[in-house]
């Protein structure tokens, strides 16, 4: 009980802080990492160290490919974040089939044709996907929908989680919407 408050606090101070920096563009795509980061510990049953982020993305559209830069840049090879070491692997959208051992499915934005493909790879991988498109949770085929700007907000799909294995902790329920 006290391991989940403890998480519950981190997140909400991080909530709080991702309120107040996000006006800048780095800090809206960091609070993003950040915000999805510590998502990852409130899974229950699995404890993430090692994260393995494929970055999916399609080289043929300019809004995959900007979001992907701005993702690239904030995770670098690598970023420790929540007691976990992120690292992101290049994930061009027609390359995806050949994945395995992945833990998230980043979508970028500009992808929306592509959700239901990513959902059954990530289904099969039993791992998070998550996207800045909020319509890719809306839908349920995302995991998490996480959002910065103009204010923060996360959506976790229940049918998406389930779909794909993955179930949080009540705590971190009752801090974001559930679809």
């Amino acid at each position: 009980m006290a391991i989940v408050l403890r998480k519950t606090l981190i997140f909400a101070t991080s909530l709080v802080a991702c309120v107040s920096s996000a006006a800048v563009a780095t800090d809206r795509v960091d609070s993003c990492v950040a915000l999805t980061a510590r998502a990852l510990g409130f899974i229950r049953d699995r404890h993430l160290s090692d994260v393995r982020i494929a970055l999916v993305r399609d080289p043929n559209n300019s809004q995959s490919s900007e979001d992907a830069a701005e993702i690239r840049a904030t995770l670098g090879n690598g970023l420790a974040i929540a007691n976990m070491h992120l690292r992101l692997i290049d994930a061009p959208i027609d390359r995806l089939q050949s994945l395995n051992d992945v833990d998230v499915f980043w979508v970028t934005k500009g992808l929306k044709e592509e959700f239901g493909r990513v959902a059954a790879i990530a289904n099969r991988e039993h791992a998070v996907s998550v996207s800045r498109d909020l319509d890719c949770a809306e839908l349920n085929l995302c995991v998490l929908g996480v959002q910065a700007e103009p204010s923060v907000k996360i959506i976790l799909s229940a049918s998406a989680a389930s779909n794909a294995g993955v179930a949080f902790e009540p705590a971190f329920r009752m801090m974001v919407t559930e679809r």
